[in-house]
């Protein structure tokens, strides 16, 4: 069964932008869309309320969420790997990624494909 409402979400050097797309039998429409700025007028704490208000927002209204971050806001990687089964293949990137990033492995989210 398909979700009849979507939410796209980017994050952008200025800001976030959403657009909550809606299905109406087999035609989708933009129902909502809103663009929030960050901005020096801002205090520090309005600006780290902004995820709160999204997440407000989207359950609401939501249950399934696109994001796009911008390249400069990723750590991306081509590793080699040795050969090992599916069930081992998740933990052996993990691993990997934990030798050349330097965050700490329960911040991070990985994602891999062959």
């Amino acid at each position: 069964m398909a979700s009849d409402n979507i939410i796209g979400i980017v994050v952008g050097k200025k800001g976030w932008e959403w657009t909550l797309l809606s299905r109406d039998k087999n035609h989708w429409s933009v129902s909502a869309h809103e663009k929030i700025t960050d901005s020096a007028e801002k205090s520090e704490n309005q600006q780290k309320n902004i995820p709160v208000q999204l997440k407000k927002t989207i359950g609401r209204v939501a249950s399934y969420v696109s994001l796009a971050c911008p390249s400069d806001k990723l750590l991306l990687r081509i590793i080699e790997i040795p050969k090992v089964s599916d069930d081992e293949l998740e933990g052996v990137v993990r691993l990997q990624a934990d030798k050349f990033s330097p965050f700490p492995s329960d911040i991070m989210v990985v994602a891999f494909e062959l």
